[in-house]
């Protein structure tokens, strides 16, 4: 179990309470109602008050009565929870209307396309809620007005939850489990069902984002020697907002195209498959070594796919040596494997939460920037020496006397296939 395995735990499953109350389970506020869903399911005590703490307590009406200890994780989730629905807490949970504002507990998850191109449609699409089916067929939105989210379905969900945690306890899965099966479940019901607002965040994504946001402020502050998280996540949140705690890294491989289309004519689809396939591997396989280097999990990755990913991290001198070596390492098994066709640029720059919330633009700007910056440079002096020696390890990519007939590459190291 990871260091802050119980954290990220504990900031994925802070509003599983909204699926319990959706589904007519349980009496309470929904963050009561998550936490007693939940308390069966563990085999550690203390890990179980740990993760219940920040269900029962990441609002600050519960939080401000709680008595906590300063340490205590619900304090960092509370301010997770907010930074990543980018508004303030309301003083009302889910399912307590007023004359102002009111709840419809069956309102379905909406797309994300009602708004595009600053326009926002007034017949959105919406889709039916229903878990990750992989066998049946895809979930698209539909501009069908009956849709509802009825608390039958939302019940179906919730015994699936329910058997899944029976087979295993919460504190003995990885985070990365625990988050495919909150993935399966949970991806096509809306976080917030206000009837005044947009319902097209699913509730698996604002809850995998405040993971990745408490994950991030936790190595900040350790690094930072802080470890009043009450101090800096609720009595003076403010004076946190404006620290620069976190930075979002971006990765872009170079020479897809010529690597995918480099093929023989014979069994050319074939070939265009198992290149893009082989690529879209080798994506994830460096994602997965960099989250490990970083020691962060995949609810952290925000975005990977086409030669590209984004990843949200904590600013601290151990992410900065992270991207240095991993951007080395990976660049030098390009070389020898492929020579110059692919090469990995990554980029990054750094933001406080208040920017997270309002200059995201501005944000992803840099970020390109700096991969701008890094694919100018491609190699350092001693990449460049290297491959103008004709005997260097890189050249050996260049002997023509064993090409491979399929990827037409050339190495030391190419062996016959069986």
């Amino acid at each position: 179990m990871g260091k802050w395995d119980a954290l990220v735990k504990g900031a994925l499953l802070h509003d599983i309470g909204k699926v319990v109350y959706r589904a007519n389970q349980g009496t309470d506020a929904h963050s009561k109602r998550g936490a007693a869903f939940i308390e069966p399911y563990f085999s550690d005590m203390g890990l179980k008050q740990s993760i219940t703490h920040c269900l029962k307590y990441h609002h600050g009406k519960e939080l401000s009565a709680a008595q906590l200890k300063n340490d205590d994780y619900a304090y960092i989730v509370y301010e997770a929870d907010n930074i990543a629905a980018a508004v303030d807490r309301r003083d009302l949970d889910e399912g307590e209307s007023t004359a102002t504002q009111k709840f419809d507990k069956e309102l379905p998850l909406q797309s994300i396309f009602r708004v595009f191109g600053g326009k926002t449609s007034t017949q959105p699409l919406q889709y039916y809620l229903r878990g990750i089916d992989v066998s049946g067929h895809f979930n698209y939105p539909e501009s069908d007005k009956t849709i509802r989210a009825s608390s039958d379905k939302y019940k179906a969900l919730y015994d699936v939850l329910v058997q899944n945690f029976q087979q295993q306890p919460i504190d003995n899965m990885s985070v990365n489990e625990l988050l495919r099966i909150y993935e399966d479940t949970v991806s096509y019901m809306p976080s917030s069902t206000v009837t005044d607002q947009a319902n097209d965040i699913s509730l698996y994504m604002h809850s995998k984002i405040t993971a990745a946001v408490a994950h991030s402020m936790v190595h900040y502050f350790e690094e930072q020697e802080i470890a009043d998280y009450k101090k800096y996540c609720y009595q003076n949140s403010k004076k946190f907002r404006n620290m620069p705690a976190f930075r979002l890294i971006s990765g872009d491989i170079s020479g897809i195209q010529n690597f995918i289309y480099t093929i023989p004519s014979k069994g050319a689809l074939k070939s265009l498959r198992g290149r893009s396939f082989y690529l879209e591997i080798l994506m994830e396989q460096i994602v997965d070594e960099l989250l490990d280097a970083l020691q962060l999990t995949r609810a952290n990755l925000i975005y990977n796919g086409g030669g590209h990913f984004y990843i949200l991290s904590p600013n601290t001198t151990k992410t900065s040596t992270a991207i240095e070596t991993m951007e080395k390492s990976i660049n030098e098994w390009f070389l020898t494997v492929f020579g110059t066709k692919l090469y990995l640029a990554i980029g990054s720059a750094t933001a406080t939460a208040d920017e997270l919330i309002q200059s995201q633009r501005t944000l992803f700007r840099k970020v390109s920037q700096s991969i701008g910056e890094a694919k100018s440079k491609r190699y350092s002096e001693q990449h460049l020496t290297d491959l103008f020696n004709p005997n260097s390890t890189y050249n050996t990519v260049l002997h023509g006397e064993r090409e491979c007939s399929i990827c037409h590459t050339s190495t030391a190291t190419l062996s016959p296939y069986g």
